[in-house]
């Protein structure tokens, strides 16, 4: 006659199974319980159990590596917002002799930050009127304005008037 374990044994055991990503051999090791009993309480016996214990466990693993994800990109933003901070710095002092990349590279970290802010916010990721292009005109012009940039073609007056139009 197969032996009687107490529940909280039981469940004890299947936890030790499940920590140690479902090692029979593993587990009987450090139990003392055959792998023919843990087997046919995770097939047979206990599987009910098994299941709600493992779905348990694999659902705070899951919490666990979004929470690392989260500091992590926290920590990325941290060392991003320093580049930006830096970068504008370096053009302000005029150290930067490109600004022309500096900016794009900046228009970069922009568009894509938003992009990541609107995907975790779950909001609409389309580019509507009012969407900024007039603001991207008015930091060029800011820019000239200050001597920072040059521009050394003419700019395309039908684009300005059309954005113009689009957005109020």
């Amino acid at each position: 006659m197969p032996e009687k374990y107490p529940m909280e044994r039981v469940e004890s055991i299947l936890s030790v199974y499940i920590a140690s990503n479902n090692n029979q051999t593993q587990t009987a090791r450090a139990t003392g319980i055959s792998q023919a009993t843990l087997s046919n309480w995770v097939k047979s016996q206990h599987r009910d159990l098994y299941h709600e214990m493992q779905d348990a466990h694999d659902t705070e693993v899951e919490l666990q590596i979004a929470a690392k994800l989260r500091q992590s990109a926290l920590d990325a933003a941290d060392v991003v917002g320093i580049g930006v901070t830096e970068t504008r710095a370096q053009i302000e002092s005029g150290e930067i002799k490109d600004v022309a990349k500096a900016t794009r590279d900046m228009a970069w970290v922009v568009g894509n930050s938003v992009d990541k802010v609107m995907q975790l916010t779950g909001r609409a990721q389309k580019v509507v009127p009012g969407s900024g292009a007039l603001e991207g005109m008015a930091l060029v012009d800011a820019l000239v304005t200050r001597g920072i940039l040059k521009v050394t073609e003419p700019v395309d007056t039908t684009v300005v008037e059309a954005l113009e139009e689009i957005e109020p």
